[in-house]
């Protein structure tokens, strides 16, 4: 395990250099190393001898379960010497870490969403479906697609994602995305992608459903907005994206220059009180559900979905979910990568948070907290989603009372 932290130790940096001098240590008729070095990071990579030669993998950057999936996917191809590949997610068992939650089921409520989704698509306009971090947009998208597919065919029906890396490459994420769609090996690039992708699918109409909109490094992401739009001017193509803020950005910055101004954006809702009696059945059925309860655990987590589901796993194990909902474990995944930024968010509890709820909001903290699901519209205005957020926030982040 490696973070800035570790360089402190004088007893790591003397294994670091003993283990370091065993794997060069001579060995004869070209010997493999008897082990390899794999640093799982957590932070920033330490300055320790010679690590930079070495691939870290970078778990602290794992906030929820695809992240984790996906380092955890890199770890098992690391350990057997072999590359990560284009797509390393882990898809077997999984025992996740305390305070990394599954993302919750679909919930009835979003079913909504997909039916408000399929209205607009038959214009041709792209669809927008915007949600804020922890919502299973790949729940969605899939039902999205099946829907779809009961409307133009499940073989005229394309369902892509993009890469999860920021250091990918545009011929290495349109690659990615040509295979998805069960292109031949020639795509190199964003053009010649969505030529591929047109003479595939020539003559009637055809759906394109795009998940996960915000992975990847920001410049593809924006060539991937110039098609998306590029594709919808042809009109045979319906064209659904599900995202979060960087869907968002296309949408709402700079309106005259956004690649999909023209996107009709449909945006998930909070939870209701049938989805958590949903909810409550899928994890445990044979758990009556209490109405009042669970109108309380809707209360206390604010609509936050991972807040909900910790709520309702404690109370089906016949724990106290308040006192679950009371501890700064689940609140700490959600608040780590604001602790770089912890003056400003510390300013914001202790003076509230000016002006008006917007679609864009050109306070970037403002916005980074709506979108990562921390803040919720309210009234027209911006409010922490739970009091305990809002209280894990000040414990934290240490900003006090």
């Amino acid at each position: 395990m490696a973070s800035p932290d570790t360089v402190d130790s004088e007893w790591v940096r003397n294994e670091w250099n003993r283990m370091l001098a065993h794997r060069h240590t001579d060995r004869g008729g070209g010997a493999a190393a008897p082990f390899r070095i794999v640093p799982l990071l957590l932070g920033p990579m330490p300055a320790l001898p010679f690590i930079g030669n070495y691939h870290g993998i970078d778990f602290g950057a794992a906030t929820d379960e695809p992240g984790y999936r996906r380092a955890f996917g890199m770890l098992v191809k690391a350990l057997a010497g072999e590359p990560p590949g284009p797509d390393p997610y882990h898809r077997g068992p999984l025992i996740l870490p305390p305070g990394l939650a599954a993302d919750p089921p679909m919930a009835p409520s979003q079913r909504g969403a997909i039916d408000e989704a399929l209205l607009l698509l038959r214009s041709p306009n792209p669809v927008a479906i915007l949600a804020q971090r922890h919502y299973p947009l790949g729940r969605i998208a899939a039902v999205l697609a099946q829907r779809l597919g009961e409307q133009y065919g499940a073989e005229r029906v394309v369902q892509i994602a993009p890469l999860n890396d920021p250091g990918t490459d545009g011929a290495t994420y349109f690659a990615h995305l040509a295979r998805q769609a069960g292109l031949d090996g020639t795509v190199v690039g964003a053009g010649t992608w969505r030529q591929a992708l047109e003479e595939r699918l020539r003559g009637d109409p055809w759906a394109l459903v795009v998940r996960d909109f915000d992975q990847g490094p920001d410049g593809p992401r924006r060539a991937l907005a110039a098609e998306l739009r590029a594709l919808a001017g042809g009109g045979r193509a319906r064209i659904a994206v599900l995202g979060g803020v960087h869907l968002a950005e296309q949408i709402y910055a700079t309106p005259e220059l956004s690649l999909l101004r023209g996107a009709s954006p449909v945006m998930l809702d909070d939870p209701t009180a049938l989805d958590l009696v949903h909810w409550q059945r899928e994890l445990f059925p044979a758990l009556a559900p209490c109405p009042a309860e669970l109108d309380a655990i809707a209360e206390c987590s604010g609509g936050h979905p991972r807040l909900i589901q910790h709520a309702l796993v404690a109370l089906g194990l016949g724990q106290d979910w308040r006192a679950a909902l009371a501890d700064t474990r689940p609140y700490e995944p959600l608040l780590t990568p604001y602790y770089p930024h912890r003056e400003s968010v510390c300013r914001l509890l202790r003076q509230g948070i000016p002006g008006l709820a917007q679609g864009w909001d050109p306070d970037p903290l403002v916005r980074g907290l709506y979108w990562d699901n921390l803040l919720a519209r309210r009234g027209g205005r911006y409010a922490w989603r739970s009091a305990g957020i809002e209280d894990a926030a000040r414990r934290l982040l240490g900003c006090g009372g």
